[in-house]
C-alpha cells in the first residue's frame, strides 16, 4: 500500500507541474525572468516540466498515467506474485508509446492547425463572395 501511495503522488505532481507549465518559469533550457515561479510545485516543478517538455513534448501527459497505472497494477495484483518479465514488458511497452507518440504529436497538431486555418481562410472567401452579391 505504502508503494501505490507513493506512485499516487509522483503522478499528482508530475500531472500538476505539467499542468501548470509556464515558460517565463526556470527550466532546463531556460533561464527564466525574474519575476519567481509560476509552476505550482515550485522550482522542482518548473524544472521537470520543462525537462519533460523539452525532451518528450505533448506525450510528457503521459507520465503521470504511468504511475498511477503501475500504483492500480501493484494494488490489484498484490495478492499474488509479481512476475518480473511481465514489468519489463510493460516498461518497454510504455517507452515506446511514449517515444512514437513524442515523434507524431507534432505532426498531428500541425495537420489539425493546418485544417483549421484551411477552413477559415474558406470561411472568409465565401464571406467575402456573399459581400460582393450583396453589393
Amino acid at each position: 500500500e505504502s508503494i501505490f501511495i507513493v506512485l499516487l503522488g509522483l503522478a499528482s505532481i508530475s500531472f500538476i507541474s505539467l499542468l501548470s507549465y509556464d515558460i517565463s518559469d526556470p527550466g532546463f533550457n531556460t533561464t527564466g525572468t525574474n519575476e519567481g515561479v509560476n509552476n505550482y510545485i515550485g522550482v522542482f516543478g518548473a524544472y521537470f516540466s520543462s525537462f519533460l517538455f523539452s525532451f518528450f513534448g505533448l506525450a510528457s501527459y503521459f507520465l503521470p498515467l504511468l504511475f498511477l497505472s503501475a500504483g492500480i497494477t501493484l494494488i490489484k495484483d498484490a495478492v499474488s506474485k509479481i512476475d518480473r518479465t511481465l514489468i519489463a514488458i510493460r516498461v518497454v511497452s510504455f517507452l515506446v508509446l511514449l517515444l512514437s507518440s513524442s515523434t507524431l504529436f507534432p505532426f498531428i497538431l500541425e495537420s489539425i492547425l493546418f485544417l483549421k486555418a484551411q477552413e477559415e481562410f474558406q470561411a472568409c472567401w465565401c464571406l467575402h463572395g456573399l459581400l460582393k452579391i450583396w453589393d
